[in-house]
C-alpha cells in the first residue's frame, strides 16, 4: 500500500509543477494564487496544502529539479 501512496504522491506533485510551468507562462509567479493553480492542475486547494505551504515552495522545486 506504500508504493502506492507514493505512486499518487507523485503524480499529485508531477501535476502542480506542470500546471504551475501553465501558468507561468501568461503570468508571473507573484499574481498567481492557489486558486488559480488549483483549477488548472484540477485538484483541491485542501490537496495543495496536504504537499505544500505556498506555490513558491513548488516553484523552488521545479528549480531543483
Amino acid at each position: 500500500m506504500n508504493t502506492k501512496d507514493n505512486q499518487r504522491t507523485k503524480i499529485t506533485k508531477r501535476l502542480f509543477r506542470e500546471s504551475l510551468i501553465k501558468l507561468l507562462e501568461k503570468t508571473s509567479l507573484s499574481e498567481i494564487t492557489v486558486s488559480q493553480l488549483c483549477s488548472e492542475a484540477e485538484l483541491n486547494r485542501s490537496t495543495f496544502y496536504k504537499y505544500y505551504g505556498n506555490i513558491r515552495d513548488i516553484y523552488e522545486e521545479i528549480e531543483q529539479s
